[in-house]
């Protein structure tokens, strides 16, 4: 865990942990049990941001008050890294530009959808060219379309099998492209 913290986090621009690995990351424990999940959710992402990530992405935590909805968080920070040459001078850093969705929690497991987050992810950014808050929509949405018709494939087949849990993808290429409808919408969010 250290050799990831000291050496590969200060050289990432994109990460996209889940709530597990975003508290194994930076020793926050972000209990999804507890209403003070979106503020231990939020250090977690500043502790991330100050390693010299610029975007992160919880990509899925529970929320006590939120029974059968799950939160999804983007923060972007502009960071001064060696690589860059950027002098804020006497002024601060600008704060990190944060946004939450909440989605309905479906009711079965899949296999890939972190895979899938990211590589949606960076396609949307490139293709919004860096619209943050358009390619969190596009991406959380298009992958949500995929988990409705899976888990609708799953209670067709009903088999128990791993294979019926796994990810529709090219039955849904036209909702990896675009999402059909934007179902699902960005709220600001502010660092406590």
């Amino acid at each position: 865990m250290q050799a990831y913290q000291r050496s590969l986090l200060p050289l990432a621009d994109i990460i996209t942990p889940n709530r597990f690995e975003a508290s194994k990351l930076t020793g926050i424990d972000i209990d999804s049990s507890s209403e003070s999940a979106m503020e231990q959710a939020l250090e977690a992402v500043d502790i991330l941001h100050n390693m010299g990530v610029r975007i992160v992405v919880i990509t899925s935590f529970q929320i006590a008050s939120l029974k059968d909805q799950l939160a999804c968080i983007l923060s972007y920070k502009p960071s001064p890294r060696s690589d860059c040459n950027v002098d804020y001078g006497p002024i601060k850093p600008p704060l990190p530009e944060a946004y939450m969705i909440r989605i309905p929690k479906l009711d079965c497991s899949f296999t890939g959808t972190g895979d899938l987050f990211a590589a949606l992810l960076t396609g949307w950014l490139r293709n919004t060219n860096f619209d943050i808050k358009k390619s969190f929509e596009n991406t959380t949405n298009s992958i949500h379309e995929i988990l409705e018709d899976t888990f609708s494939w799953y209670r067709r087949v009903n088999d128990g099998s791993v294979q019926s849990q796994e990810l529709r993808l090219v039955q849904n290429r036209a909702h990896i492209i675009c999402p059909k409808q934007i179902r699902f919408i960005a709220e600001k969010i502010v660092f406590p």
